[in-house]
This record gives structure tokens, sequence and C-alpha cells, in this order.
């Protein structure tokens, strides 16, 4: 089980003012809950309500409410939390010695390309070869703004002139590229989709196949599913199908700014129990961070 250790230091400082909506939900809870074992009527409608308001669902809550009528504690509650999201922690690590893709999926709107454009930042200040592809082909927008990120950190962008390139033959040259030019990770832009559009899909699984073509002994792949934190239940079931047809290795939770109820990542945690390895709580490249559950609870609160 993980310590509930409160912070002193100024770790979160950043974190804490860009949940302000999740902050504001959950911090409702201080005052129906006390500090120690003083006796206290439970309020669990009242707590329920909070929690389903913050995106929880219904079934997380069920358990955290369990939890709490064995101990009525805020201590608790943030114990209880912070297990919940044990079940998500493990870092997006690199083989810097095998080139690696990253396929980034998800809907349209999610934050797909924004999030390419930090992580490449990221990993190139950490001193990696990094490639990136503008596999969202339908989109011109998302070529361009690719292209920007790429221009802005001098990070090669592969692009094509043919507007009607398929997506798949364009990562294809891209791990190519990867392969042969000795980068060491690409990270690889997709079209988006809704997560029921079997048709579409079928699409994704083409392209894995084509990276993986001649490659499965020279590379490593990773599907990394990118949703929007405030989604509430939809982003659960994006993330639970994708998972399902595609396979996902782990997320990146975007748009935990001020507007996200922010409660679907325990949720997330609780039931699909997949890697949270970032979270994006603002537009510039700072704002994507590794996703650590003691600096996330305490933020909130």
């Amino acid at each position: 089980m993980f310590g509930f250790k409160k912070q002193k230091n100024k770790k979160n400082s950043k974190l804490t003012p860009n949940l302000d909506l999740t902050k504001q939900k959950f911090s409702l809870l201080s005052a129906l809950l006390p500090k120690d074992n003083e006796d206290k009527i439970l309020d669990t409608e009242q707590i329920e309500d909070i929690l389903i308001g913050a995106d929880v669902g219904v079934t997380t809550t069920d358990k955290i409410i369990q939890s709490l009528h064995k101990k009525p504690t805020i201590e608790n509650l943030k114990q209880e939390l912070l297990d919940l999201l044990k079940k998500s922690v493990k870092k997006l690590e690199i083989d810097v010695k095998k080139p690696t893709v990253l396929l980034m999926i998800g809907i349209n709107g999610a934050g797909k390309t924004t999030t390419i454009g930090k992580l490449g930042f990221k990993f190139k200040n950490q001193g990696m070869r990094v490639l990136l592809a503008a596999g969202d082909t339908y989109r011109a927008a998302a070529v361009a703004q690719l292209q920007e990120w790429g221009q802005r950190n001098s990070i090669e962008v592969i692009t094509s002139d043919n507007e009607k390139i398929d997506s798949s033959a364009l990562i294809y040259d891209a791990t190519a590229q990867l392969i042969s030019k000795k980068y060491q990770i690409l990270l690889a832009d997709t079209a988006g989709r809704l997560h029921n559009n079997k048709n579409l899909m079928a699409q994704l699984k083409k392209i894995k196949r084509v990276i993986l073509k001649n490659n499965e002994d020279n590379l490593i792949l990773k599907t990394i599913l990118i949703i929007d934190g405030g989604g509430g239940q939809n982003s659960f079931n994006q993330a639970q199908e994708f998972n399902k047809e595609i396979g996902v290795n782990g997320l990146i939770i975007t748009k935990l700014d001020g507007t996200a109820r922010g409660g679907i990542i325990f949720a997330i945690a609780d039931k699909l129990t997949l890697p949270i390895y970032y979270i994006g709580t603002g537009e510039s490249a700072d704002d994507l961070k590794e996703f650590n559950p003691q600096d996330f609870v305490e933020a909130i609160f």
C-alpha cells in the first residue's frame, strides 16, 4: 500500500492551480469528514453526489464509500484515492538501445498532436534522437501543427506532398527512416476516430501491422491512448474500447486544467488498471508531467 504523506515541498505547486475545478469538487469533502476518529454522522448521499459530480463514476464511488464507512476521516479518503491510483503507476520507459515507435491514438480533439509536440520536446531535452510522423493525413491543420512543433524544437517531421496518402504508408516510411537513420524514438500521429467506429479501428490495426512488418525484432512498438480529462464517462468508455480493440500500453490524460472535474482518472485507474504515463495541465511544453499519484491527490485537496 502507498502511504499517504502530506507534501512539505512545492513540488506540485504548479499542478495545484491548474486543477482548480477538480480541487473545488474534492475540497467539498473536507467539510463532511473529520480529520480524526471523532464521532460524526457520515452523510453518504452528499459524499456520493460530490464524487459522481467530479466524474469518479458510480462503481468507484461505491468502493470509496465502503472504505469511509470503516474509517470516515479525510486522511482515509486521501489514502483510498491514492490506493486506487497506485494501480496505474508505471513510467513510460524508452530503451535507447533499440528504436521505439510510440503510436499515438485517440478521438478528435483529445490533444494527440499537441501531446506529441510536448513529448518530442521532452525526449530531445533528455538527449534522445527524435523523429515525428504526421500520420493524421486527414487534417492539414494537424500536419501543419506538427511541423511547427518540429521547427520550434529542431526535430525532423515526416510528411508527404501527396494529400491522398494513406496514414499507414506514411508511418511505414517514417518507421523505415527511424531504423535507417538511427533515430531512437518515433512519435507517430494518427487521425482521430471514435472508439465505436469499427472501420476506423480496423485502420489502426492495419497501422500497427505495417509498423511491425519485417521489423518485429528491430524495434519496440508502444500504443499510447490520449484522452481528454474533461470527458467524464465518455473518456472512460474510450479507454475501455480502444484497449479492447487495439491494445493500449498506457495513457496520457490531457486537459486536466481549470475546466476539468478530473475524477475520471480514479475510475480509469480503478477499473482498467492501465498505466497513466503523463497528465497534461496546460498548453506549454512544461505542462505535460509524469503522473505522480501522491502529487495528484495532494493537489486536489
